[in-house]
């Protein structure tokens, strides 16, 4: 396995980057489109806690590796064990919005990734995989993302 080169955790609440909406303006005629609700906040706060885990290194080049557990807040009427309804979003869009938010910063383009595992679980939950680095975030009480990045060596398997 590639040496793990950073973590981070970025406290709030994750939010997908989705499909966006197109609508014209009435009075410009211009098309106008919308992210999802709080998308730019979410990427700016990834984008912020990595440019302060990078410091001044410079960005990573070659193929990377990256993990994402995703903690969401849990409404009260669910009882399902997972995150998996309808409205908790889908864990692939959940992962765009850090990968977009992290180009840039930790490395030049996210096409760079070529491997990416991503979880969702809820907030608190005692289901989070460990790894040996995450042990302290396992049962998070905040909504959050934690993000590992290594890089890919072509001696390792997927």
């Amino acid at each position: 396995m590639g040496q793990l080169l950073y973590y981070f955790w970025v406290d709030g609440k994750p939010v997908t980057k989705g499909s966006w909406s197109a609508f014209r303006n009435s009075k410009t005629g211009r098309i106008n489109f919308v992210g999802p609700k709080g998308l730019v906040t979410w990427q700016k706060a990834v984008h912020d806690k990595a440019s302060q885990t990078v410091g001044d290194d410079p960005l990573l080049d070659g193929a990377l590796v990256i993990r994402a557990i995703f903690y969401l807040g849990r409404p009260k009427s669910a009882e399902r064990e997972y995150p998996y309804g309808e409205r908790d979003g889908d864990v692939d869009k959940y992962l765009r919005a850090i990968l977009d938010a992290l180009t840039g910063v930790m490395y030049k383009d996210d096409a760079q990734v070529i491997h990416a595992r991503a979880t969702k679980i809820w907030a608190a939950s005692p289901k989070c995989p460990m790894t040996s680095s995450s042990k302290n975030l396992a049962a998070s009480p905040k909504t959050g993302v934690y993000v590992q990045v290594r890089r890919y060596h072509s001696h390792e398997s997927l």
